[in-house]
């Protein structure tokens, strides 16, 4: 056997691929941080909408526009 000493590296390709991985950890996670913000201002405006004007039992509840029937 000799004494030969290999290093085997991630080189360029490597960097490339975690910094891609990093790039798209951090959009997603900036998006679901938009998200969650959105429902809970929904939400606490609704407790508050409830708090303040109690629906009247004629008056079927209402529907916000963004939500889904």
């Amino acid at each position: 056997m000799g004494s030969q000493s290999t290093d085997v590296t991630a080189g360029i390709w490597g960097f490339l691929v975690l910094f891609g991985l990093g790039l798209v950890c951090w959009l997603l996670f900036r998006s679901m941080s938009t998200h969650l913000r959105g429902v809970r201002l929904r939400e606490e405006r609704d407790q508050r909408r409830q708090r303040d004007e109690p629906p009247q039992r004629d008056e079927p509840p209402q529907r916000d526009a963004d939500e889904q029937p």
